[in-house]
């Protein structure tokens, strides 16, 4: 083995070159080699200063410890960029640093730094990592982003502001014509900014928002914009509705949204291959099926889809089914046979029992989304749901079960249907048999199983009627017993029950992953 040490001979300037190659804690790491490599750190061009490499943030119950561990990080910085000496600059500047507002003074000093020497990344970070991100909450900026001057403006690409306001835009100041990607947190946003920054940045590829509130009308018109992600969003007013979203981007491939659920418009869209539904922040059921089935429409050009469980309790409510527009041709030819039982003057109860295809599915169908995601706790009332979009996604090919996330049920839901006659659970001569299951759905994985009745009662209808599945991974939930014991043997053999169920597909392989 060679041993020899062949970056000792090489000259400082060579030295500073391989350093602003390396992440910043790395290249710091490398003072320690020696004399001489306390100094060639000092010329990293990615300059990131966080909080938390000198604060845990298990917080120490002795505050003053605490407050001398953040003064020593801000000496820190200080000292290095009073002692930088690139003569090109630094090329990215990035600063986290929770509850500025007593340092204010230093916070501008900081990122007067990076502005002067017009870093073609920023990225600034003011926000409390205790903030919850599960639930929408409104926190003012802790500072503002200090104006841009014009030839910064030429040059900068990237921009992340959390808790800090952005710079003004007015319809004078020239273009961001290098800026591709923005990336804006725990901030308020006023009536248009987005439309004007999208404005003033021709070149933008993506955009992100999260725990954002909105004001106003919501307009995204990119021409070049590829990804657009709107993380738990709201809207300004007192009952936090997010405002109408419309979206004009010809080139957009990546669309995910979790937040308040509101109307979307899409103009000039065909190229999209990704869409992440998340309404889990709507605190209240209501039928929205039918804004719901315009939305999936709208976007039935993607290839990978992923739903939240509001969209499968609430996607096949009653009122979609019937004045829902784009579920009600598929209730004819009826399915179904239906007992109406009068019990008194006005008063009717109708029993539904499926004798044909379930009726429910998209029209027109999600022909183009070869892999879904669906976020569930598998709870009856959602079992409409995912059997009406295994049904509107004839070409499925990739199925993800996704039981690791939170999920609030609404009990005031009722399926569309007698849940003892879905397809999971009905017992009779008729069960449905969807498209993707009889000729294209290949892969099935399943994230967190814990082996619940209704865990084990959907992967049976898969393995039952998945005629050309291949595989099946099942991944176990890391969720631990009372008192902290593993769960994990117990999850394990609640798999074996699996072991008699019907396999409908010979070259079936069933993969285990225990962590």
């Amino acid at each position: 083995m060679d041993n020899q040490d062949r970056l000792s001979p090489l000259p400082d300037g060579v030295l500073f070159i391989i350093v602003s190659f390396l992440p910043f804690k790395e290249a710091v790491r490398t003072s320690v080699l020696s004399r001489r490599w306390r100094r060639i750190p000092v010329g990293t061009r990615n300059l990131e200063f966080d909080e938390r490499d000198f604060v845990p943030e298990a917080a120490d119950s002795d505050q003053g410890a605490r407050q001398n561990k953040r003064r020593a990080f801000l000496d820190f910085v200080a000292g290095w960029i009073g002692n930088y000496r690139d003569s090109e600059g630094p090329v990215k500047f990035g600063l986290a640093f929770s509850h500025p507002e007593d340092h204010r003074l230093e916070m501008e000093h900081f990122v007067g730094f990076a502005t002067d020497r017009r870093v073609k990344v920023i990225d600034l970070d003011f926000s409390d990592p205790e903030w919850d991100e599960d639930f929408i909450q409104r926190h003012q900026a802790f500072l503002e982003l200090p104006n841009i001057d014009d030839q910064h403006k030429r040059t900068l690409e990237s921009l992340r502001l959390f808790s800090c306001n952005p710079p003004r835009i007015s319809q004078a100041s020239p273009n961001f014509t290098a800026l591709k990607s923005v990336h804006l947190g725990w901030i308020g946003l006023p009536s248009a900014f987005i439309k004007n920054l999208m404005e003033k940045c021709p070149a933008l590829e993506t955009l992100s928002t999260k725990n954002c509130f909105h004001a106003g009308y919501f307009e995204v018109i990119g021409p070049r914009l590829k990804t657009l992600v709107l993380e738990k969003c709201s809207g300004a007013g007192p009952n936090m509705r997010m405002p109408n979203i419309l979206i004009n981007a010809p080139k957009l491939r990546v669309f995910k949204y979790s937040g308040v659920l509101t109307t979307f418009e899409f103009e000039r869209l065909g190229s999209m291959e990704e869409a992440d539904l998340d309404f889990g922040l709507h605190g209240e059921y209501g039928e929205y099926g039918d804004i719901l089935c315009a939305l999936l429409a709208e976007i039935a050009c993607v290839r990978t889809l992923t739903i939240c469980s509001y969209m499968l309790q609430c996607n096949v409510d009653s009122k979609s089914l019937y004045i829902g527009g784009y579920l009600v041709e598929y209730m004819r030819p009826l399915n179904f046979f239906c007992l109406f039982f009068f019990l008194g003057p006005g008063v009717v109860v109708v029993k539904v029992i499926p004798t044909g295809e379930e009726p429910l599915k998209l029209q027109p169908v999600l022909g183009c989304v070869n892999c879904l995601t669906l976020k569930t706790s598998l709870d009856r009332r959602e079992f409409y749901g995912i059997t009406f979009f295994l049904n509107s996604c004839p070409n499925l090919e990739v199925l993800t079960i996704d039981l690791t996330t939170s999920i609030r049920i609404f009990r005031e839901c009722d399926p569309p249907f007698d849940i003892e006659h879905h397809a999971f659970l009905y017992a009779g001569r008729y069960q449905p048999n969807y498209t993707c299951l009889r000729s294209k759905l290949k892969s099935v994985y399943v994230e967190g199983f814990k082996g619940e009745p209704n865990e084990l009662l959907v992967l049976r209808y898969l393995l039952k009627h998945g005629r050309v599945l291949d595989e099946v991974h099942i991944h176990l939930s890391k969720e631990r017993g009372p008192g902290g014991g593993s769960m994990e043997e117990t999850y394990f053999n609640k798999i074996r029950s699996l072991k008699n169920c019907k396999v409908a597909s010979k070259g079936l392989r069933i993969f285990l992953r225990r962590k």
